[in-house]
């Protein structure tokens, strides 16, 4: 089916076109998937993904490619970088 002949709503992007613009391979971003790192906002017929998700998966593309994160430690990693990201915002201004 083309894409064109079924609209979603707002500006989506399929699995191969994430991947495409993320500079990541298909198979990444499927495995990304099953290890629930990211989520696509409509799976049916095919994973669609918000324009957002580009710089979220840039972000891991970067943690593996320039830090070295495997995608099996990626869940943990962006948890913990959730975290102290949310510990930050609660710390008072100084």
């Amino acid at each position: 089916m083309n894409r064109d002949e079924n609209k979603l709503p707002g500006d989506m992007l399929t699995a191969r076109e994430l991947a495409w613009v993320t500079g990541l391979s298909e198979r990444i971003i499927e495995r990304l998937i099953t290890l629930e790192v990211i989520e696509p906002a409509e799976s049916s017929p095919e994973p669609y993904f918000p324009t957002e998700a580009v710089a979220y998966v840039l972000r891991i593309r970067h943690l593996h490619v320039e830090l070295g994160v495997s995608w099996s430690s990626m869940p943990l990693v962006l948890d913990l970088l959730t975290r102290i990201e949310q510990l930050e915002c609660d710390l008072p201004d100084r």
